[in-house]
């Protein structure tokens, strides 16, 4: 699953434009904006126009020895938002269907916008296509309402008239 689940991640980056707004990121790609982010907090690079829009953008974080990419944060906020890569995102998305018992696109993004700032629509449907347990789940035809009348042979076979007292 995990297979088929990064090829087609693959196939949905591959179709977006190359750019500056860009939600999915390599390992490089990543590694490479941490590498930025701490030389402009520094100083050594200078501030240019789209290294200012870096800034706003995002912001670098060591948790356990390790640097994570986050979406700065406002004061008033208390949420630390993270950004994944693409080699995370099955990981990611996979824990947050669990957590929410094989839920849907609504709930599952409603998990992952708490925790992470670069997860899409597309890629939990891309992961949700690939699920078995949703697939079996959605096949099962829906209870409606009945089509066909009921029909007994007693129906309406009883009455019970009442006279008004004379």
């Amino acid at each position: 699953m995990e297979n088929k689940f990064k090829a087609a991640i693959d196939k949905i980056v591959s179709s977006k434009k190359r750019g500056d707004n860009i939600f999915y990121f390599s390992s490089e790609e990543y590694n490479n904006k941490i590498q930025k982010i701490k030389e402009l907090k520094i100083g050594t690079l200078k501030k240019t126009v789209t290294n200012k829009s870096l800034i706003r953008k995002y912001d670098v974080v060591s948790i356990e020895g390790k640097e994570k990419l986050i979406k700065p944060i406002v004061d008033n906020e208390s949420n630390v938002l993270y950004y994944v890569t693409v080699d995370e995102l099955f990981e990611v998305i996979h824990a947050a269907h669990l957590s929410v018992g094989h839920g849907g696109r609504n709930r599952m993004m409603a998990v992952l916008k708490t925790k992470y700032c670069n997860v899409t629509t597309e890629a939990v449907m891309a992961y949700l296509g690939l699920c078995s347990n949703c697939q079996v789940k959605q096949s099962n035809p829906k209870r409606g309402l009945v089509t066909k009348p009921i029909l007994h042979s007693a129906f309406n076979s009883r009455a019970q008239i009442t006279y008004p007292n004379v």
